[in-house]
């Protein structure tokens, strides 16, 4: 999963998008045990039929935002070779070159 929020988002934006990911993996993780068992103790006679029901709301919820983001992708701007300041560690991973390659 890193790999892939690399290639759609981009060196720049991956930390912030993949700990917006794992953080709402953890808060689902946390939260949704504790929410099927409010809805078994308030619905004794079927329980499985409201949390199932909760989960295709939130699994709805979700594709209406997945629907509401943009698909464009993420582009490294300006030349391939250029390497300056903060931003050389990064481009030379990025371009391919590195001085031990043979492409330098």
């Amino acid at each position: 999963m890193p790999s892939f929020v690399l290639d759609v988002f981009g060196p720049v934006r991956m930390p912030v998008v993949y700990g917006t990911i794992l953080t709402g993996w953890s808060a689902g993780g946390i939260i949704g045990p504790q929410l099927a068992a409010i809805i078994r103790d308030r619905f004794p006679a079927n329980p499985g039929v409201y949390t199932y029901i909760g989960g295709a709301i939130l699994l709805a919820i979700g594709v209406l935002f997945t629907f509401m983001l943009s698909d464009k992708r993420f582009e490294v701007k300006g030349t391939a070779g250029a390497c300056s300041g903060s931003k050389r560690g990064i481009n030379l991973l990025f371009t391919g070159n590195f001085p031990f390659n043979g492409k330098s």
